[in-house]
């Protein structure tokens, strides 16, 4: 252990070599997949099947940035916001998915649990648009360090549980029919 090279607490300090930039690549390529089918989502258990894996797909690969990232990694202001408009075109745009509103634990770590509540699909995945989109145009300015603290603190605190919920939500739904959770109509 003695002369192992100190490693930087954020791999982009370097110039963004190795493991850390092929992740920061592959986040970029899922928020971008998931940036554009956001807008124009497929109706249906179909549908569904696709916002699940569009979300599932994102979330897994923020998991893969996370241990690259450290809170004290404040960004600069950022140049672009996502507007209220963009964000609502995304949440109209989500009624094409089967179902709107589910039941929610909001922490599954408290026992015995809280009342339920409801969440909402469409406010979960404009929410996560809002937070990706944000980070993706720093990543497309040339701001990968930027990007990075974007994309993990908020997924740290918001886009994630968002992500959780409706993958459960989007889980459940396809159970009831699953010829469409499997992909395939003719399976059973």
């Amino acid at each position: 252990m003695a002369n192992q090279p100190n490693r930087p607490r954020n791999a982009l300090s370097d110039g963004g070599t190795g493991e850390t930039m092929i992740a920061l690549l592959g986040f970029a390529q899922a928020a971008r997949q998931f940036c554009d089918w956001a807008q124009s989502p497929s109706g249906d258990d179909v549908g569904a099947r696709e916002a699940l894996l569009r979300v599932t797909s994102l979330y897994l690969a923020g998991l893969q940035l996370s241990g690259d990232w450290h809170s004290s990694l404040e960004p600069e202001p950022l140049p672009d916001s996502v507007s209220k408009t963009e964000w609502r075109q995304v949440y109209d745009a989500m009624a094409a998915l089967p179902f709107q509103y589910y039941s929610e634990v909001s922490n599954p770590l408290d026992v015995p649990p809280e009342e339920a509540g409801v969440g909402d699909i469409a406010d979960d995945i404009a929410d996560i648009y809002s937070d990706i989109l944000e980070g993706l145009r720093l990543y497309e300015a040339g701001r990968p360090r930027e990007a990075l603290w974007q994309w993990v603190f908020h997924l740290t605190y918001h886009w994630g549980a968002h992500a959780t919920s409706a993958m459960r939500a989007l889980h459940w739904h396809l159970s009831d029919n699953e010829s469409e959770l499997a992909g395939s109509g003719d399976i059973m």
